[in-house]
């Protein structure tokens, strides 16, 4: 768990600066969607996969599911990988779920630290729509997350254990790092711009679905 902050840490929305962190929300489904296609190009990923049935996970990921979310597990081998970057897997969403542990927590003086993309699979509805081969969109928080967990399985696979990197590691190594992004974080960051009006977004983690924290210099 995090401590929660006191409200003399949530700064006010104050005069435009630059170099003020502030969160993505998910503009950070951007950075997962360019990820992927940046292991395509380098050939991490083949092209062909983003269209074969099938989501290429770890097996303790594969296992998660079958343990706590069994009907995301059955979907998991029946839709692919751009069906999940594109929200038409059929997924539902983690979201609302979470921001209840934000609140509940902030009310016991402790907030929820998930700072592993896996880390948010605990706050997933185990629940699947008909995705109609594809054809029907459905927007989902969970079905990014997964596509940025598959990201990681084909990153890690045949490297040995010393090797394995998180997908915020990945995300560092393959994007921000080229593109010259020095301020991204997964926590809020210190002096942050910060919506008063939410009651969640002060505490919020980021994860492939978007919440991570940057600045418009970055940006």
């Amino acid at each position: 768990v995090c401590v929660v902050k006191t409200k003399d840490d949530v700064r006010e929305i104050g005069s435009e600066n630059s170099n003020k962190p502030f969160s993505l929300y998910s503009i950070g489904k951007v950075f997962t969607g360019v990820l992927i296609l940046e292991m395509v190009w380098r050939g991490i990923i083949p092209e062909s996969d983003l269209s074969t049935t099938g989501l290429q996970l770890d097996e303790d990921v594969r296992k998660t599911l079958q343990d706590k979310l069994p009907q995301v597990s059955k979907r998991i081998d029946e839709v692919t990988l751009h069906q999940a970057m594109t929200h038409r897997a059929g997924f539902d969403d983690y979201l609302e779920n979470y921001d209840a542990a934000i609140i509940a927590g902030v009310n016991a003086g402790e907030i929820p630290c998930p700072t592993n993309p896996r880390d948010f699979l605990a706050y997933a509805n185990d629940e699947v729509k008909d995705n109609k081969g594809g054809a029907k969109k459905s927007y989902s928080n969970t079905g990014i997350l997964l596509a940025g967990l598959v990201a990681e399985s084909y990153y890690n696979r045949g490297k040995p254990a010393s090797e394995h990197k998180s997908y915020n590691e990945i995300l560092q190594e393959l994007v921000l790092e080229p593109a010259g992004i020095t301020s991204f974080s997964v926590t809020p960051l210190d002096g942050a711009l910060i919506n008063t009006a939410s009651k969640t977004q002060p505490y919020g983690h980021g994860s492939p679905a978007g919440g991570y924290w940057t600045t418009a210099h970055d940006m």
